[in-house]
C-alpha cells in the first residue's frame, strides 16, 4: 500500500485504538514486520498527535470505554489475521 511517509505509524495496538477513537482513522497496516504496524491518518508532526500520545503515555487519556474496546478488538483481530477481518 502506498502511503505518505509523514503519516503516523505505531505497532502499539492500544495506542492506535486510542488515536482512532479520537477521530484519526487507521488507513493501513504493514504486515511485513514481525509485528503489525498501524498507519494512521494524522501527520506525525501534528501537535494534536503529540498531545494524544502524551495523554496516553501519562495515563490521562479519557475515552468512552465501549467505543475504545470495540476499536481495540477490531485492530487486534486484524493484526492476528494479517489484515483479514
Amino acid at each position: 500500500m502506498e502511503q505518505s511517509t509523514n503519516k503516523f505509524q505505531t505497532s502499539d495496538t492500544a495506542l492506535a485504538a486510542f488515536i482512532q477513537v479520537e477521530g484519526y482513522l487507521v488507513i493501513g497496516q504493514d504486515y511485513n514486520a514481525q509485528r503489525t504496524t498501524f498507519i494512521l491518518d494524522i501527520d506525525e508532526r501534528n501537535p494534536m498527535l503529540q498531545e494524544l500520545i502524551r495523554l496516553y503515555v501519562t495515563g490521562k487519556a479519557s475515552v468512552e470505554p465501549a467505543n475504545y474496546l470495540r476499536n481495540y478488538k477490531a485492530l487486534s483481530k486484524q493484526a492476528r489475521n494479517g489484515g483479514n477481518p
